[in-house]
């Protein structure tokens, strides 16, 4: 979302001040940088100095963590654990004839009507 509004301009106008000279500038330059408000918030500090140039091994080290931890995190949303039911024949059967039309393993059928009513809202 690009800040335009006059209440966010009056909010973000004092980290800006220093960089534009009045209310139209500062309009112009929030419409040519199409930033929001913490994306203006880093620029002022850059351009202040407050941030500082990391090397590209640094860089890469967060980079591979970051990725890691994306990773684990994907792992524990898809992890399945194993299970095993009694479930009457007829009832089997109809669910094997319906994942055939649906085109889809009976497992994965199952699976997907458990998360369906579980995840359903009462």
């Amino acid at each position: 979302m690009v800040y335009t509004y006059q209440t966010e301009l009056r909010k973000l106008a004092p980290e800006i001040r220093e960089f534009v000279e009045n209310d139209n500038d500062l309009q112009l330059w929030i419409q040519e940088h199409q930033l929001d408000a913490e994306e203006i918030t880093l620029e002022v500090e850059m351009e202040k100095g407050e941030w500082q140039p990391v090397s590209t091994k640094e860089m890469l080290y967060w980079k591979d963590v970051a990725k890691v931890a994306a990773q684990n995190t994907l792992k524990k949303l898809n992890a399945k654990k194993q299970l095993t039911i009694r479930i009457n024949e007829q009832d089997l059967q109809l669910l094997k004839e319906k994942s055939l039309k649906l085109g889809m393993p009976y497992q994965t059928l199952m699976q997907s009507i458990i998360h369906q009513w579980v995840t359903k809202e009462q």
